[in-house]
């Protein structure tokens, strides 16, 4: 069972934290559609697995550079992360290639039985009342923590119903564990409001703020910050919540910028972070990174 969770959790932290994904993926899919039109005369009918798989390696390769740079070079070393990437291309093809749906056509959702899907609808279900109730109850845990704990949950408290519905082949076959992942993520990123939440914050935070100043007062209370003062004389704080490159020597060097009065631009987004010492959450200025 261990292949369901950590296929999911590699799935799930491409939705979240990859929102350009998305673009490079319909861009993908729209020249794989392109190839499979342009498809010699029944190659479709006759050998399909075989057009299809040129025509999806023909559209990752035109748009590789931009494909590692969301996902990373490991996509280029297979497993779950191009399983992720072929899936996400037919689901797709699927939907808006007309030559792809004429020749493909799906018994339901990845081929599973009307059983089958309830359990996904189930599964999905489960993990999400469990991540909302461990977002209200422990609002300091990160959704990473939520989702690994949570999606733990779902599948070992279902062992059982998972194996009568599934087979004992559940335990054994990655490619079926990969596809309930998928599909259970597919339905929480997009149906659960915990994680709804998430991506909503982060499309709001996708423009990078700067602010250029001299530092005058730092702090090292529920995170580290900075308190910087512009020119005019304006002052905001900047809180470090993250790890960024040169961070560790940002900070080692806190005292000496702040006495050496040297001028720093922080680049920032705002994020919602709970403190432990309010008991509540705020809204503050996240340190992305720094340039001095």
């Amino acid at each position: 069972m261990k292949s369901i969770l950590s296929i999911f959790l590699v799935f799930l932290a491409a939705t979240l934290s990859a929102q350009n994904q998305t673009e490079v993926l319909n861009t993908v899919s729209e020249n794989v559609c392109e190839c499979l039109t342009s498809a010699e005369e029944g190659a479709l009918e006759s050998k399909p697995k075989v057009v299809l798989t040129n025509c999806i390696n023909e559209g990752i390769d035109k748009n590789v550079d931009a494909l590692i740079e969301i996902f990373g070079a490991g996509l280029l070393d297979g497993g779950p992360l191009t399983d992720f990437i072929n899936t996400e291309i037919t689901n797709r093809l699927s939907k808006n290639c007309d030559v792809y749906s004429k020749w493909s056509k799906p018994t339901g959702d990845a081929g599973y039985t009307k059983a089958q899907s309830a359990k996904i609808d189930e599964l999905a279900i489960y993990a999400c009342e469990c991540s909302s109730q461990m977002r209200n109850a422990q609002p300091e845990l990160s959704l990473q923590d939520i989702l690994e704990t949570c999606m733990q949950k779902s599948v070992m408290d279902n062992l059982s119903n998972l194996t009568n519905v599934f087979g004992e082949e559940i335990s054994t076959d990655e490619t079926l564990a990969y596809n309930i992942g998928i599909d259970i993520g597919n339905k929480l990123a997009s149906e659960c409001n915990v994680y709804l939440q998430n991506v909503a914050a982060q499309e709001t935070e996708a423009n990078i703020k700067t602010a250029t100043g001299q530092i005058i007062s730092t702090s090292k209370d529920d995170y580290v910050s900075i308190i910087v003062a512009n020119e005019n004389g304006e002052e905001n704080t900047f809180y470090i919540t993250k790890a960024f490159d040169g961070g560790v020597e940002f900070v080692d060097n806190l005292k000496t910028l702040k006495n050496d009065q040297t001028s720093i631009t922080v680049f920032y987004i705002d994020e919602e972070l709970y403190f432990k010492s309010e008991k509540s959450k705020r809204t503050v200025f996240r340190i992305e990174t720094v340039d001095y």
